[in-house]
């Protein structure tokens, strides 16, 4: 995974802060191309995460978003492997 914000990162950033996509969406769309879903989809998945969960102000959609982006690349979907998800929780945290 790359994690540089290169020109073109930059661009969709600029690009989709200006159409008024919130922070979640941003970010999930500068990272759009390495994610198994299409564009349109990933900004419904991101859609209730602006604002700060919804608009309560809570957790900073950006850092959701980059939750999603880590998740797309490190996550597990087996419920069985605690030991998987207790280093994956590590790592976001750092």
């Amino acid at each position: 995974m790359n994690c540089n914000l290169d020109e073109r990162k930059k661009a969709i950033i600029d690009e989709y802060s200006d159409r008024g996509s919130n922070c979640c969406q941003v970010t999930c769309m500068a990272f759009a191309d390495e994610f198994s879903v299409d564009r349109e989809e990933l900004m419904r998945m991101a859609a209730p995460f602006g604002g700060g969960m919804g608009y309560f102000g809570l957790t900073c959609g950006a850092l959701a978003g980059a939750g999603m982006v880590f998740s797309n690349h490190f996550g597990s979907n087996f419920l069985d492997r605690s030991e998987y998800k207790l280093q994956f929780y590590a790592a976001v945290k750092e």
